[in-house]
């Protein structure tokens, strides 16, 4: 008999794999903070500009993510009066309201809406091609940016991040830059359900999630973090983060470019090959 198609398992591993990013090394007391994900998202802002001279009798219509409302106009509306019957026909459309809030400039009729999903645009059209004096659609704050954030990567902060004044806690991204960030830590590991199916998946901190950052070694040998040279040497190489694309957060023996850690940290071992990504590894001891 004669078999084909798909073999059974055909590779046996001897080992166990030493670490994972984002795991510690060790026993002992060590200081971990939650920051947020939330670095790059925004809510997407738009005004909707209605005319000096407004068409009189004339149904003004705005269509929002494919749906429609209408202020119609009477033989004298003024441009205030109409950006509040636009405002009060938005606010009436469950449809529409519950993806934004609105507000409204009573003196100049101007309305403003804001996104209430981060990251998630709004597709706003008028009904311009059939009136004479149009409604001015503008969009004044970009869409935010949705970013996953590996385990044992470190983390910073900007200046421009907005900081509980009670907890100081803020929000935290991967370090992108050698001088403007302040080093918060190494994200721990968590368990997440990867993202896609494929060799490409990854489990990751998602968009709007806590991160879970260690801060401080204290009494554990270290944490395991991705690094970008295969041939750190624990005993002759400083620590670094790098900041360049792709490799924002990881760890590096090369000082040029990177954001120097060296009197905070120190490499408890040589690099190593993750046997269940091939990414290179190397276990870290440092307190800020």
């Amino acid at each position: 008999m004669v078999y084909s198609g798909l073999m059974g398992q055909q590779t046996f591993r001897r080992d166990l794999p030493v670490g994972m990013p984002g795991t510690i090394e060790g026993m002992g007391n060590y200081r971990s903070l939650p920051y947020q994900n939330t670095a790059t998202s925004k809510q997407a802002v738009y005004t909707i500009t209605p005319p000096g001279t407004v068409d009189a009798s004339t149904g003004y219509q705005v269509t929002i993510d494919g749906t429609t409302v209408t202020a119609t106009t009477g033989g004298s509306t003024t441009t205030a009066q109409l950006g509040a019957l636009i405002y009060s026909a938005i606010r009436a459309n469950g449809i529409i309201y519950r993806k934004l809030d609105a507000a409204l400039n009573v003196s100049t009729g101007v309305v403003t809406l804001t996104a209430r999903t981060y990251n998630t645009p709004l597709t706003i059209t008028t009904n311009s091609a059939v009136t004479t004096n149009d409604l001015t659609v503008a969009n004044t704050v970009a869409v935010g940016t949705d970013v996953r954030i590996p385990f044992g990567r470190f983390v910073g902060r900007l200046s421009s991040y907005t900081v509980d004044p009670a907890t100081g806690l803020s929000p935290a991204a991967l370090i992108s830059h050698a001088t403007n960030y302040e080093m918060l830590g190494v994200t721990l590991k968590q368990i997440y359900e990867k993202d896609s199916i494929g060799p490409k998946a990854q489990a990751s901190y998602p968009p709007q999630a806590t991160l879970e950052v260690l801060s401080g070694c204290s009494e554990i040998k270290g944490i395991w973090v991705e690094a970008v040279d295969a041939d750190i040497d624990m005993r002759s190489h400083s620590v670094y983060i790098a900041v360049s694309a792709g490799n924002e957060g990881k760890v590096t023996r090369v000082s040029s470019g990177a954001m120097d850690i060296s009197t905070k940290a120190r490499y408890e071992s040589n690099s190593i090959i993750a046997t269940n990504s091939g990414v290179p590894l190397v276990l870290v001891y440092f307190n800020k």
